[in-house]
């Protein structure tokens, strides 16, 4: 049966990755052909996944921010942006005009969340609520010409519940068009759902300990990772909502546009070092990798094989496929510690190199040559997690080394502090009282110039995606 890698699906037009010149490429089947009969029948025979009504009690119909809506929050968000800013900041460098798109949008959001109120409750036949916000009238028009007229931001929805138990008794419930924070720029399937698992801070210090351990990580870089793993999830955790398309795990592993990335890196991982328990977990349920880092999938209900982003919208829509994730995080000890594998691999950004200008010399330095203390590397793990790169930091320490007139690798731990306060993201660590911390030796005159810095380049949200 022949099928295609990286062929975008329509509902990929949301990533405005057309026009790229992307084309589908055929890759060696993943499955046999046996093999996507006996996932076909192993999904048969544990039935079709059960979907039924998700709204609030009396109601069947929702107001929710539509996917559409979300994109075009993004595109404005990050208009002329070159990195992805912290939650909630606006892009600094965007023309002031920006600001008067936004201020449109918010009153746009106010009264198409009204406008689907109301329509949600007819469709329920429930009393319309009150109204207060006020038509805002025509889009910019310097905004349209740039972005094109905005869509509806909110609208009346039917969530569905799925719920589908294993044939091992293993039980998953998801509820898809998630509700999201007002204005969330990163929502992109209104079929996506999230499920939270058991979360880290719930799980027993002792199946931790030997978690983290058997995957060769220290005591300390386990308290780093379980920190940041609050903003992001336990290792059951799936999200199929927003812009990492299939996000899992404790540090939430993403597909992305592609349809691999840090997820296709984890499954290899996962593969690689246990093989047998990844076939009992995953491929004996239509879930593989292929050798380049690619999702594979086969579809419960046809039996076809989809690779890469195909693979990847195939496990948003198919509930089933989600589950797996699910479960295996739940059940699998090898696939909990190839997470934690993984995420020393990825993430963890003490062996990243940069380049700097140390008195007119150009050196090559690791960011554990600077930041040696568990609440900057969770500073710095924050930040990659979220954004997928360090270079706005790397932009801060060179700021800082040149300030402070530091010349040799010696002085570099000495602006630690001043670095991790301009670098904080989603949570301040150095306020994190079980985290070692890095020690106030800068310059107490450079304090005022940390701020501006810290304000210019990463004032303080996940926003993600991701």
């Amino acid at each position: 049966m022949r099928r295609y890698s990286t062929g975008f699906s329509s509902r990929l037009a949301l990533f405005g990755v057309f026009g790229l010149g992307l084309s589908a490429c055929a890759y060696p089947e993943v499955f046999e052909a046996s093999e996507r009969r006996a996932v076909q029948e192993y999904w048969q025979k544990v039935g079709k996944i059960v979907v039924e009504s998700a709204g609030p009690k009396g109601q069947e119909w929702v107001a929710r921010q539509t996917a559409e809506g979300s994109q075009y929050l993004h595109a404005v968000l990050y208009f002329r942006g070159k990195d992805k800013l912290p939650p909630n900041q606006a892009n600094s460098g965007a023309p002031s005009s920006v600001a008067a798109w936004q201020a449109w949008l918010d009153r746009k959001y106010a009264f198409d969340g009204e406008r689907a109120e109301i329509e949600a409750a007819r469709r329920d036949g429930r009393p319309a609520p009150p109204t207060t916000a006020l038509d805002p009238g025509p889009a910019p028009a310097d905004m349209v010409a740039a972005l094109g007229e905005p869509p509806e931001l909110v609208a009346a929805t039917r969530p569905k519940r799925y719920a589908l138990t294993f044939d091992d008794g293993y039980h998953v419930d998801f509820v898809d068009n998630v509700k999201v924070r007002p204005k969330y720029p990163y929502y992109r399937f209104t079929d996506g759902v999230i499920a939270y698992g058991t979360r880290l801070g719930e799980e027993t210090p002792e199946r931790l300990r030997a978690t983290f351990a058997a995957a060769g990580v220290s005591d300390s870089l386990q308290k780093v990772m379980i920190r940041v793993s609050r903003l992001e999830g336990g290792f059951a955790s799936v999200n199929t909502y927003d812009t990492g398309v299939v996000s899992v795990g404790f540090i939430q592993f993403a597909a992305l546009q592609q349809g691999g990335g840090s997820l296709g890196r984890m499954l290899q991982c996962f593969k690689g070092s246990s093989p047998e328990e990844f076939h009992s977990s995953f491929r004996r349920y239509g879930i593989d990798v292929t050798d380049d880092g690619l999702v594979a999938a086969v579809d419960p209900s046809t039996a076809e094989e989809y690779i890469g982003a195909e693979a990847c919208m195939l496990i948003v829509r198919d509930k089933r496929l989600t589950a797996v994730f699910q479960r295996a995080g739940e059940k699998c000890e090898a696939y909990r510690v190839a997470q934690v594998v993984a995420a020393r691999n990825d993430f963890c950004p003490d062996q990243d190199r940069i380049q700097l200008n140390l008195g007119g010399k150009t050196v090559s330095v690791c960011f554990g040559d600077v930041v040696r203390s568990e609440a900057g590397l969770a500073t710095l793990m924050d930040r990659k997690v979220n954004v997928g790169n360090l270079r706005e930091v790397a932009r801060t320490l060179q700021r800082l080394v040149d300030a402070y007139g530091i010349t040799d690798l010696s002085g570099l731990p000495s602006v630690e502090y001043d670095l991790i306060r301009a670098s904080s993201y989603r949570e301040d660590f150095l306020v994190a009282a079980d985290l070692s911390q890095p020690r106030q030796v800068a310059a107490p005159q450079s304090r005022a110039g940390t701020r501006e810095m810290r304000k210019g380049s990463t004032p303080s949200k996940k926003a993600s995606k991701k």
